[in-house]
This record gives C-alpha cells, sequence and structure tokens, in this order.
C-alpha cells in the first residue's frame, strides 16, 4: 500500500527529447487549490545544462515557430529534424561496416566564426569508434585496434543507445575535479589491457559521443554532419559515464576565448554540411587553447586568502643576459606542491631584484636568483616543474620524494608518475628505484636497444599485480618517440613497434610499467636479419642452477671447439643466455638452425643433463632445455643489463666464463648490488659488437661432427 500511495503521489522518468533531456520527477501538491496540481522537477544529472535560457528555446521543435505564431498560423520556421536514419538526406541502406578509419582534422593556428559551422570542445584523450551490434560493444583505437577489454566500464554504452547496431565516433577521457580532460591520467589506463578493480576505481573513464556514423540498417556518413549530431543526440541517453559532446553553431571565437579561460584543451571546428571521410579533412579543424612556455621564475609575491605558502610566481625570459617580467601565474598547485615550491624559492632567495626592472605588483614580496630553474607555464596556471639539469634528475630519482616529475633529457620532455608506488614488495623496490637504476645504466644496455623493436611487457602496479605484453604502440607516444613499423602477418596491418634510442625512451618506457626491455636480435632496416643470436638454458621446475652452470660449460666448450666467440649472462630468473654477435647477412631460419644441431650436439653428450621437452610441466627434474626457438622474429630475449620482474629485483648480469662454477649464484645480482659489480668488473661485453663473426668456418668445423644426414643447410 505505500508503494502505491508513493506512486500516486509522485512520477519519475526519463526524457530525451529536443527540449527536454534526462531525469525527472513529477511531484503532487499535497495542499492545492484544484486538488490535482502537479510539480515537475529536473533531477541533476548529465543532461543538466545550467545554462539553459528557455527564453531562447521558445519555439516549436518541429517549426521553430512560437505559440503567437503558431496561432497567427506563421509558415514553419525550419522542417522537423530527422528522427528515423532513413529520413537523413545522404543515408544510404547498408550492411554495417565491419572496420573504418576516424575522420581528423587539421590543425589551424587562429580561431574564427562562421554561421556554417559548429564548435566543439576539443578533449584530451583516446578517440575511439563504438560499434553496437545486438547489446554487444566493440571500442577500436584510432589505429584500428580493439580496445574494449581496456574499458570494461564502457560495456554499458548499448543500453544508452535506441538502437540495435550503430557506429558511433568519440573521445575517451580521464575527467578531473573541475570536469576537465586529463590526459595524464589517463596513460594510467592507456594499454592496460585488464584493468584491475582498484585501476578502474581511481582512474574512471568517460565517453564522449560527437558523431553517428551507422544506425539500424542505414550508413550515415554522407549525411550532413549537423543532421548526425541532432539523431545522435535523440537517440542517445547521457550519463555520467556517456555523454554528448555538445557543439555551439558560428560563435567560434567566444568557444576559444571561454577554452582558454578555462584551461581547456582547444576546441574543434566542423563544418555543418560536412561528410564522414576517413581520412585528414579540412572540412574538420583544431586549434589548441593550452600552450606551454619554459619561463624562469624569478621572484614571488605574498599570500592571500586561503594560501600559506605565496600568492603567485613571477616570471622573466632571458633576452642575452638580461632577464625581463612577462608576467605571473598562481594556479595549477594543491597545498602539498605550494608547500614544495615555497621550499625551492627560500632555498634560492636572493638578495637583490633579478628582473631588469621591479615588476609593477603590490604584492612583491621576494626574489629568487637567475640561475632559477624553468617552469612550465599554462598560463595563468603552472603546470609543473622542469627538470633539466643532470644534478637535478640524478637527486630526483635517487632521493627525491615527489610523486610525479617531468624531466627534460637532451630536449626531450616526459612526464613520469607514481614514483613512489611499490614494484617488488619483498624489498621495497619501487618505481623511482628501477627508473634510477635505468637512468645509471643507460649508457651500458642502450647499444643493445637501439634501432630495435621493443616487445614491451608492461607492470603497471608492480610484480605482484597484473602484467601485459603490448607490441603496438601507435596511441599516446610523445611526438619525439621513435617506432618501427613491421607487416603483420595474416593481418594486412602494420604493428608500430617501440624502439629506445637514447635515455629518454628508455625511462619513458620503464614510466609505462616495464621492467625489462626486450629487444628484436635485427634492427629496423633489415628486420630478416638478425647480427646475434643465442641459447636460452631454461632448467625444469626445482633444478639446481649447479646443473644450467655444467650445461654452460659443455655448450660453451663446444662453441670454443668450433671457433665462436660467446658472450654469457644471467638470464635474471633461473636460467642462462649465451649470446653469439654475427655479420650481417643470415636470416632468422639459418641462425636457429645452426644453434639447434649445437643444440642437439650437447644433449647427445649430456642426456642426463639436457632435455628437448619443450612443455615445462613435462620436463624431467634435473633437467635443462637448450632452447633455440625464441631465435625468430619477435621473440626476444630480455637485454644484457635489464632488470627481471621477480623478487629482488634481479638483473640479467654479464658474466666471464671463468664465473661458471658451481656455486654461481644469479639471484647475488640485482639492482641493490649490480653497480658495485660493474665497477669492480667493467662492462663484461663492451666488445660485444666489435666481436661479429662469420660462421662459414664454425660450419665446417661443426660438419666434421655430426653425421651426414643431420649436416646443416646453406643456401
Amino acid at each position: 500500500m505505500a508503494q502505491l500511495e508513493e506512486y500516486r503521489r509522485k512520477r519519475k522518468f526519463e526524457l530525451n527529447g529536443e527540449k527536454l533531456r534526462g531525469s525527472f520527477v513529477l511531484v503532487k501538491l499535497k495542499q492545492s487549490e484544484k486538488g490535482n496540481e502537479w510539480l515537475l522537477i529536473k533531477h541533476k544529472d548529465a543532461a543538466v545544462d545550467p545554462a539553459w535560457n528557455i527564453e531562447k528555446h521558445d519555439g516549436s521543435a518541429l517549426t521553430g515557430r512560437t505559440l503567437e505564431e503558431i496561432g497567427e498560423e506563421s509558415p514553419p520556421k525550419r522542417s522537423a529534424s530527422p528522427v528515423r536514419p532513413g529520413e537523413l538526406q545522404g543515408a544510404r541502406k547498408s550492411a554495417m561496416p565491419s572496420r573504418l578509419e576516424p575522420m581528423l582534422a587539421t590543425p589551424i593556428n587562429r580561431p574564427f566564426s562562421d554561421p556554417d559551422w559548429l564548435f566543439e570542445i576539443k578533449w584530451d584523450g583516446v578517440r575511439a569508434l563504438a560499434w553496437i551490434e545486438d547489446g554487444n560493444l566493440k571500442l577500436r583505437s584510432r589505429a584500428g585496434g580493439d580496445i574494449t577489454k581496456q574499458y570494461p566500464e564502457l560495456a554499458a554504452l548499448p543500453e544508452s543507445m535506441s538502437a540495435a547496431r550503430a557506429i558511433l565516433d568519440g573521445e575517451i577521457v580521464v575527467l578531473d575535479a573541475r570536469g576537465h580532460s586529463d590526459f595524464e591520467a589517463l596513460q594510467e589506463r592507456m594499454h592496460v589491457r585488464t584493468p584491475s578493480p582498484t585501476l578502474l576505481s581511481q582512474t574512471a573513464v568517460t565517453y564522449y559521443l560527437f558523431d553517428l556514423l551507422y544506425c539500424d540498417g542505414y550508413d550515415l556518413r554522407d549525411a550532413p554532419l549537423a543532421e548526425r549530431k541532432e539523431l545522435l543526440r535523440r537517440l542517445f541517453r547521457p550519463s555520467d559515464r556517456f555523454r554528448f559532446s555538445d557543439h555551439q553553431v558560428e560563435h567560434g571565437k567566444e568557444l576559444f576565448e571561454l577554452a582558454r579561460e578555462q584551461g581547456l584543451e582547444g576546441i574543434v571546428g566542423k563544418r555543418s554540411d560536412s561528410r564522414y571521410a576517413s581520412l585528414r579533412s579540412a572540412q574538420w579543424v583544431k586549434l589548441k587553447a593550452t600552450k606551454t612556455l619554459d619561463a624562469v621564475v624569478g621572484g614571488w609575491t605574498a599570500p592571500r586568502g586561503s594560501r600559506a605558502h605565496f600568492g603567485s610566481l613571477l616570471l622573466g625570459l632571458y633576452e642575452g643576459k638580461t632577464l625581463r617580467f612577462i608576467g605571473h601565474a598562481g594556479s595549477g598547485f594543491d597545498e602539498k606542491t605550494q608547500e614544495a615550491i615555497a621550499e625551492k624559492l627560500e632555498e634560492a632567495g636572493a638578495s637583490a631584484c633579478p628582473f631588469d626592472e621591479v615588476p609593477e605588483t603590490n604584492q612583491w614580496e621576494g626574489e629568487v636568483a637567475p640561475e632559477a630553474e624553468p617552469a612550465i607555464v599554462q598560463a595563468p596556471a603552472i603546470a609543473g616543474r622542469v627538470l633539466a639539469k643532470k644534478a637535478q634528475i640524478e637527486a630526483e630519482l635517487r632521493k627525491g620524494k615527489a610523486e610525479n616529475v617531468t624531466l627534460e633529457l637532451d630536449g626531450k620532455r616526459l612526464r613520469l608518475s607514481n614514483l613512489n608506488k611499490i614494484y617488488f614488495p619483498d624489498s621495497g623496490i619501487t618505481k623511482r628505484d628501477l627508473l634510477a637504476y635505468y637512468y645509471r645504466i643507460a649508457d651500458y644496455i642502450l647499444p643493445f636497444l637501439r634501432e630495435r623493436p621493443l616487445v614491451l611487457r608492461r607492470y603497471p602496479d608492480g610484480i605482484t599485480g597484473n602484467s601485459f605484453f603490448q607490441k603496438d604502440v601507435r596511441e599516446g607516444l610523445p611526438e619525439w618517440m621513435e617506432t618501427a613499423a613491421v607487416p603483420s602477418e595474416g593481418k594486412g596491418e602494420e604493428i608500430h613497434y617501440a624502439i629506445a634510442n637514447d635515455r629518454a625512451a628508455l625511462l619513458y618506457l620503464t614510466g609505462l610499467g616495464c621492467i625489462d626491455h626486450n629487444p628484436w636480435p635485427s634492427r629496423k632496416d633489415d628486420l630478416e636479419h638478425p647480427d646475434y643470436f643465442f641459447f636460452d638454458l631454461d632448467p625444469a621446475d626445482g633444478t639446481d642452477f649447479s646443473v644450467v652452470v655444467k650445461v654452460a660449460q659443455t655448450l660453451l666448450q663446444k662453441l670454443d671447439e668450433i671457433g665462436l666467440k660467446v658472450f654469457l649472462k644471467t638470464s635474471g630468473a633461473t636460467g642462462f643466455h649465451m649470446y653469439l654477435p654475427v655479420e650481417s647477412g643470415y636470416s632468422y631460419e639459418q641462425l636457429r638452425t645452426f644453434a639447434e644441431i649445437v643444440a642437439r650436439l650437447v644433449a647427445a653428450e649430456k642426456p642426463d643433463l639436457v632435455t628437448q621437452e619443450r612443455t615445462v610441466a613435462k620436463r624431467p627434474a634435473g633437467r635443462v632445455l637448450i632452447d633455440v626457438h625464441q631465435n625468430a622474429m619477435g621473440r626476444p630475449l630480455a637485454a644484457p643489463y635489464a632488470v627481471r620482474a621477480f623478487p629482488k629485483a634481479p638483473v640479467s648480469t654479464p658474466v666471464l666464463p671463468g664465473e661458471l662454477r658451481a656455486n654461481l649464484r644469479p639471484e647475488k645480482f640485482n639492482l641493490k648490488t649490480f653497480f658495485a659489480r660493474l665497477e669492480k668488473k667493467g662492462d663484461l661485453w663492451r666488445d660485444f659488437w666489435k666481436s661479429r663473426q662469420s660462421l662459414e668456418k664454425a660450419i665446417e668445423r661443426l660438419s666434421a661432427r655430426v653425421p651426414a644426414s643431420k649436416k646443416p643447410m646453406r643456401d
């Protein structure tokens, strides 16, 4: 009875019209003159528009006429908006496309206004096309990759569309407390194939929709944009998770100025009658509002209001040796950041004004020395501090406390986040410690990474969290990051692998959660011909490392006998790696065949130590597999000097032949102990690239030891 009484008194419902959208409630007035009066209340939801003015929308949704004009039987001011996909001009009946590429905007330098254009906010996120089919959702990135599993919270999108089959275009973003898109926060989600519940709750995404390309049997790409958006608005029910990217007609200059004042990414302009073409088009344009400038902090003003440390920072630029005042910035940092900046200001305090003229401000408080470090300015906010000096970077990575930092290495800027996250719980090693290691070891590891495609294995939550492999890295990379385009077998597409040619790239990839780094044995300019090959000694579970050492000794002796130079390293796990640099020209298959013959000779010599069983669970205890099958395109091993994702952060460490003894314990070589060993032993692989060798004489010597039926084939 109580529920029935509630229903009689209050009715909740949703509308999805041109004027009224979202959740409403009708409440019956208890005391009314007529006894049957109701109050219509709009709920505060995603459809709320604080700027809505009913006086500006008093025309009919069908004809545009006011009540007075309808009474006067005036002619319609406009045609009725389409309510079905087949009613759109240019719509054509068609099967739903299985793939298509997004339409891209052309960058411009100045805003403009034009009644034939509509203007939207530019969201700083990940472009995503959505396929809705019979209640199921598939998301594809700008590059065409399937990213559905990366954003499981968007699976409910079909429930927000009044269409059984549709293709939508939009942008996936993470919104900050102000409702602005935060690309740096989104990077925590990008490429994480199976995000953890913690990551989903801490970094929730929102999908802004701005175009409808296909709907219930009709291809709409040849329909005018304005009609496509209007139909999308009618069919779409917005929520906090899914939002309609609204627009302003004509007023591009005004929207751009508003975006700049609010610190938004920028705006996108689109011709109202534009058709959807899968290319970069002048029919769509984009203009960024947020631009950065490196400026010197030359002073600060006294705090006012709720601020406890300073009001704003006084900024300058050098003209020769003269520091000119260019303005001030006072927003963009929280209390913790402001306190940290204040400490830096006090440390760098100077007795005289560093500017050529004292800035005109009645709040002047203090000065800092002219060699003060630069800040990134997003007028009128401070976006962060840039660490560009070697001493600054090393101090922050080794002993700093900041959660996030921005570095500049050789002119390349990168942001590193979550530096205090524990990556190795047993030893307390943090992401900062890992970055500091790679910063120091860069000169040793980079010769084995340069110009080589990298297969990434990412551990965003450390070694105890979920990890995933990643090959294609086209989304979200810095402009300076290099990649290698490799054709994908059977798919007719290209996979863009990351390449680490310098310290900045190495740290950037480490910042993505790459604990180890796995390069191809071939370079991007000659992918089919490696310049080294390897033997991977992989023991059965529970096998003592002394057994691995015995097999390595026998294999090394065999390779020495046929005159080959071998470089040794621990795998960083339970195994052992033996590398042989070779002259260019050998194929993967040739090197793998050669290595397999050598491995079989050792197996025949040590049948009690070597197994040829590839399945780990089936390997006899106390045996070692001499694995050569990873000498193939796209199947690399961890590079020398790479940290491995195991407790205590072991390092894949180069060793001398004389160290192949039963008491060799690779777990002693880890992130905390490695540099002491490096100082003592030096770079044991420094001559690796000077030792490229031909295999012809080795093949001749090997042939004398192999039965005729097993001799290697030569092209």
